[in-house]
């Protein structure tokens, strides 16, 4: 035992003596070690310190340099405040303008030592950063305007207000629903739009390919979060208008064998096929200039989603048409719609719009009308299922139907099921068929590739059970991060979300299932959709589960829109008391409640929802809000205690007056408003490069760049591309170039394809490939002995910053150059 123990002690002393010695080593011979202990930012001065520790020949610290980071900062100087001897922990200050104005700033620092660049970093090893805490002007505003809401929603006179204005609106709801549909269309006729199309229009790559005729006039600027708008599915509308013929199922211009646009999902793109009669945000280009055309696009999803969610309410529970349109205006108008192009939207008017279809086709006599409504009813169902985006299609879609068949349930008495039914049931799924049909015999071979990819037809089955908290609730950020600024860990799409108060919820929820009497089958409905909601976000399904019932397709940051509208239905089922107190409390069942533990009750989901507020806000990270003051904080906890107190209490119009003001608040001044172009074109300096006397068509071009948006641009004003934005890849490419079998998992997916340029690649095709992102595609080829025409390619343009380096190439001959491309012929 003895003999154990001074052996153990032995080998602690030789590890402790060696440390020692490798450190005196280290120090002796000059290798610097640092680590970063802390960083204390003074927003007044425009200073940064950097505490920094470790081993750090003073020598060499004359040499610290600063490397700018993103964003790009410009550094005054650098300094050292002290240090005491040769090898000493120092600290030193980066100054730079941008610091006053404050934020998340990554911050690039460290030891030029023997021509090797050595970076700092934290000790828990995090990247180097600094975060400057600042308070605008715009937190105590958004403090003033929540005290001001929360005062109104407890004042008698606002809910007095709000009851002659909901009496008026119950009747004049035809002529109000006219109105907003005369609304929508003088817009459209005015060529109004919220896309950010421009952001292609107004890139290098644009501003080098293409000419448009249009006002430049536009308020905020143009997204860059909506790429998948403004990169893709725009430029591909574009496309189908420029190509010859005009909207063909294959556009041949995108892609070696031209792409299927029938597998382009959301609202779509104009292709001359009966099913476009199910996709009714592009019709106009079928029949309008290219301005109204665009606008008829944009409007179609906020307008048509407004009244379908409206008509939704009304039929869940009549007699309140004030406050339905309230609530389907909150529904609308919200980051998570914004932030996603309002594509949420249109991917929820059609679910809304079958229920509301379904539920009158039930209680309808008449043959005529009821074959009418079956028309309609398979034409919805259509068009929603070529939305193409199935996760907004199940969430949504189990909703409505959950609520459907509560909704029967509680009106089974009134429904009317005989063969005017029967026939219009037929005719629905006649019409859904035909479409639909069309559809697919003009896709399917497209839609089986897509199956086929590792993404996102290898996606495995979604089982939940790992939510974060945090990011659950990132509604709470709405006001700040979505509306004003936000860090680079995420984007303002993915961050965008709905104002939840879940303790309230479910508290109310479990109250109306038990003792709310109609509508009860609804409120069942209701309930049954959130806890399945929960337990998938909480638990987690089976794998069988998760694909019997297409839940597998979801992820946690695409089911918000499902409980946002839950949220608002569950608005709509309450019925408010007669007058603000306690009088709520009068029609509960005697000794259920008494009035005391009743609002006690409320209180203490106020208190919970407030405390789970101030919890998440507190967590949020610099780098995803920088912004995150004790104002702002206050703010959103006062906004998440009201509406707890607000739900439990069943003061419906507050609490809709709450989510009019958090969601209007953060998505009014994100969407861009512009009008539309009245044309697009290739420019006319391009024209020549792209022509050839001896043939007839453009010439099919491979782009080199760093991004696939030149090359789209190009296929959007009718060059036939190469590279570029691919739904599924073209193995008549991958064939040409030799791709080794063994490679095509990293070919075999939805890609942004690129090429670019690397000098020395190994291997006798020399180039390789390779996937930095699930949907992203890379070609790196040696510029001097890369054959381009293994990929039929007969023009290539590169960005001028990458075109010298294919002067070498024997197999191109330069022909020209415009602005920041350089073209060239391949021999």
């Amino acid at each position: 035992m003895r003999e154990t123990t001074f052996l153990f002690r032995s080998f602690l002393l030789a590890m402790v003596l060696g440390c020692l010695w490798i450190s005196n080593v280290a120090a002796s011979s000059g290798e610097p070690w640092a680590l970063v202990e802390q960083v204390r930012a003074h927003q007044a001065d425009a200073n940064v310190e950097v505490i920094v520790k470790g081993i750090i020949p003073s020598a060499i610290v004359s040499d610290f340099s600063v490397r700018p980071g993103e964003p790009n900062i410009f550094i005054k100087g650098l300094s050292v405040k002290s240090r005491s001897d040769e090898n000493s922990d120092f600290e030193f200050t980066v100054n730079s303008e941008k610091f006053q104005n404050g934020g998340y700033f990554p911050l690039a620092i460290g030891i030029e030592y023997e021509s090797k660049y050595h970076p700092l970093i934290f000790k828990s090893g995090a990247e180097l950063s600094a975060h400057v805490p600042v308070i605008y002007g715009r937190h105590w505003t958004m403090l003033a305007v929540i005290v001001i809401a929360i005062g109104l929603g407890l004042s008698r006179h606002f809910q007095n207000w709000c009851g002659k204005l909901g009496c008026w609106v119950e009747r004049h709801q035809r002529t109000l629903a006219w109105g907003i549909g005369a609304l929508a269309l003088l817009l459209v006729a005015a060529g109004w739009t919220g896309s950010s199309w421009r952001r292609m229009a107004d890139s290098y790559a644009g501003k080098s390919f293409l000419e448009w005729q249009g006002s430049q006039w536009h308020s905020r600027s143009f997204k860059l979060d909506r790429w998948d708008e403004w990169g893709v599915i725009t430029p591909a509308v574009f496309a189908q208008l420029n190509h010859e013929p005009k909207f063909p199922i294959v556009n041949t211009n995108i892609g070696p064998e031209g792409q299927n646009m029938g597998v382009i999902g959301m609202f779509g793109v104009p292709i001359a096929q009966v099913a476009a009669l199910a996709r009714p945000a592009t019709w106009g280009y079928f029949v309008l200039p290219l301005r109204q055309a665009m606008s008829w696009q944009w409007q179609i999803q906020f307008w048509g989603c407004l009244l379908a969610v409206w008509w939704f309410l009304n039929t869940l529970r009549a007699g309140q048409a004030g406050r339905n349109l309230a609530l389907a205006t909150s529904f609308c108008m919200v980051p998570y719609a914004a932030g996603w192009s309002n594509w949420p939207l249109y991917a929820s008017l059609f679910p809304v719009l079958s229920f509301c279809l379904a539920a009158k086709l039930l209680r309808t006599r008449s043959m005529m009308s009821t074959l009418s409504l079956g028309a309609a009813l398979g034409w919805v169902l259509a068009s929603w299922v070529l939305v193409l985006y199935p996760p907004w299609l199940v969430i949504v879609g189990s909703l409505c139907a959950l609520l459907m068949l509560g909704w029967v349930l509680d009106h089974r008495r009134e429904l009317v099921w005989g063969i005017s039914q029967w026939l219009a049931l037929s005719c629905a799924v006649v019409v859904a068929g035909v479409l639909l049909g069309s559809w697919w015999l003009d896709t399917r071979d497209a839609v089986a590739q897509v199956q086929a990819t590792v993404y996102p037809g290898g996606r495995q089955a979604e089982l939940g059970g790992n939510p974060s908290l945090i990011w659950m609730l990132r509604g709470y950020l709405g006001l700040e991060a979505f509306a004003n600024n936000m860090g680079p860990a995420s984007n303002k799409s993915e961050i965008s979300s709905y104002f939840f108060v879940p303790f309230a919820m479910a508290a109310v929820l479990l109250w109306g299932a038990f003792k709310s009497s109609r509508p009860r089958g609804v409120w069942l409905g209701l309930v049954t959709f959130v806890a399945i909601y929960a337990w998938y976000c909480l638990m987690g399904f089976p794998l069988w589960l998760a694909e019997m019932s297409k839940w597998g397709v979801l992820t946690i940051n695409r089911m918000d829109l499902g409980l946002g509208l839950a949220m608002v239905v569950l608005t709509c089922l309450l019925r408010s008391p007669s007058s603000i107190g306690v009088q709520v409390t009068r029609n509960l069942p005697s000794g259920e409640f008494s009035r005391f533990a009743h609002s006690g009750m409320g209180i203490a989901l106020a208190a919970g929802s407030a405390a789970l507020a101030w919890w998440m806000l507190a967590h949020i990270g610099p780098d995803l809000m920088p912004h995150n003051p004790w104002p702002f904080r206050a703010a959103v906890v006062l906004m998440c205690a009201a509406m707890a107190w607000w739900m439990w209490r069943r003061q419906a119009m507050a609490l809709t007056l709450a989510m009019l003001v958090m969601g209007f608040g953060a998505a009014f001044t994100y969407t861009p408003v512009s009008r539309a172009p009245e044309a697009v074109w290739l420019s006319d300096a391009v024209k020549p490069f792209v022509t050839d006397a001896s043939r007839p068509r453009l010439a099919k071009t491979l782009v080199v760049d760093s991004d696939s948006l030149p090359a789209m641009a190009l296929a959007a004003l009718g060059v036939p591309v190469i590279d570029g934005p691919l739904y599924y890849p073209h193995r008549t490419l991958w064939r040409g170039m030799q791709l080794p079998e063994d490679q095509w998992p990293i070919v075999n997916r939805y890609q942004h394809l690129v090429f670019l340029p690397e000098k020395n690649v190994a291997g006798p095709l020399h180039y390789r490939v390779m996937s930095p992102g699930m949907d992203a595609v890379r070609v790196f080829f040696d510029p001097i002995a890369f054959d381009f025409t293994r990929t039929g390619a007969e023009r290539v343009v590169s960005h001028e910053s990458l075109a010298n380096a294919l002067d070498g190439n024997s197999g191109l001959e330069r022909i020209g150059e415009h602005r920041q491309y350089v073209w060239f012929r391949v021999k």
